[in-house]
């Protein structure tokens, strides 16, 4: 039997509203991606529909208020 290459690892995470799901990277022919994996809860009993769906992971955070942002004029100045 070949030896199994890792591509990836997910954690398990609740959302706010309390949905569970997986979060991680995988990395397919040199790319890495950021992914979330949801419960299809679209899915009928007895059909053929997958039990989980994929989803590229695009989220953006926010900066902090007062976090350091460097400046157009200049990365070298220094903001206080």
């Amino acid at each position: 039997m070949s030896e199994k290459k890792k591509i990836g690892a997910l954690w398990e995470k609740e959302t706010a509203r309390g949905t569970k799901l997986l979060t991680g990277t995988v990395e397919i022919l040199g790319a890495k991606t950021r992914i979330a994996v949801f419960s299809n809860s679209y899915k009928d009993e007895g059909s053929k529909q997958p039990d989980y769906v994929i989803y590229e992971d695009t989220f953006q955070a926010k900066p902090r208020e007062g976090g350091f942002e460097p400046s157009a004029a200049g990365d070298d100045e220094v903001p206080f």
